[in-house]
C-alpha cells in the first residue's frame, strides 16, 4: 500500500498468492458487476477486470444502488449492486452467480401481497426497490474463499492506486504532522468507506463494521 504514517501497531499484515492471469480471469468471471446493456451486465465482472472502476463504486453513472435479498427461510443476505433498470430475471441470475449456486438451483423473488406472497414478473424492473425476499435453494450468504479473496484483494489494490484515492491521501498527509491521531483516524476512516463501497460487488454488505 503506497503512503507513510503507518505504524507496527496501527497496519494491517495480510498474505495472498494471485496465482497466473488464466486463473485470475477465471476467479474474476465469477462476480457480475453490471454492465451498460441488459444482455451482457449480469455476466460482466465485478473482480477487477480491464473495465472494473477504479474508484471503489464497480460501474459507472449514478444509477447504481444497493439492492438487499433475503432469504425469507434461512435469513441469510446477499448486497447486490444493480442500476433501477435491472429486471427480477437479472437480478436473479445475477444472485445465483455471485452465490455460486450449482446448475438447477432455483430462486424465487417474492412479492408480499393480501394473505401472502406471489412471485415477481421476470420482466419487472426494479426501480426503486431497495429489499427483496427470496425463496427457492437455500443459501445463507456470501462465503469468503479463495477466489473471492483475490479478486477483493485486486479490486481494493486498484483503488489504493488510483489518483483519487492518492488525492485524498495527500490531504491527510498536509495535517499529519499536527494532529497525527486525527490523521490516523482519517486515514481510517478513508480506507473503510473504500472498502465498503466494493463489497456489494461481491454480494456483502457496504459497511465499515
Amino acid at each position: 500500500v503506497r503512503g507513510e504514517g503507518l505504524s507496527q501497531e496501527g497496519s494491517f499484515h495480510f498474505m495472498c498468492r494471485l496465482g497466473t492471469p488464466s486463473s485470475d480471469a477465471m476467479a474474476a468471471s465469477v462476480y457480475s458487476g453490471g454492465g451498460s446493456s441488459p444482455s451482457n451486465r449480469t455476466s460482466a465482472s465485478a473482480g477487477g477486470g480491464p473495465n472494473a472502476s477504479t474508484n471503489g463504486v464497480g460501474g459507472s453513472g449514478d444509477d447504481k444502488n444497493v439492492v438487499t435479498i433475503r432469504h425469507m427461510q434461512t435469513e441469510g443476505k446477499v448486497w447486490l449492486r444493480v442500476t433501477k433498470s435491472f429486471t427480477m430475471g437479472e437480478i436473479k441470475q445475477k444472485l445465483i452467480t455471485v452465490l455460486g449456486l450449482p446448475r438447477g438451483s432455483t430462486v424465487r423473488l417474492l412479492q408480499q401481497i393480501s394473505g401472502g406472497f406471489t412471485p415477481y414478473p421476470d420482466r419487472q424492473m426494479l426501480l426503486g426497490l431497495t429489499k427483496l425476499n427470496a425463496a427457492g435453494t437455500t443459501w445463507h450468504g456470501v462465503e469468503l474463499d479463495a477466489s473471492r479473496s483475490t479478486a477483493l484483494f485486486r479490486r481494493l489494490a486498484a483503488v489504493v492506486e488510483s489518483d483519487d484515492f492518492q488525492a485524498e491521501l495527500a490531504q491527510v498527509r498536509k495535517f499529519a504532522s499536527q494532529s497525527p491521531v486525527a490523521a490516523w483516524k482519517a486515514l481510517e476512516a478513508l480506507a473503510v468507506r473504500r472498502l465498503a463501497a466494493l463489497l456489494p460487488d461481491f454480494g456483502w454488505e457496504p459497511s465499515g463494521d
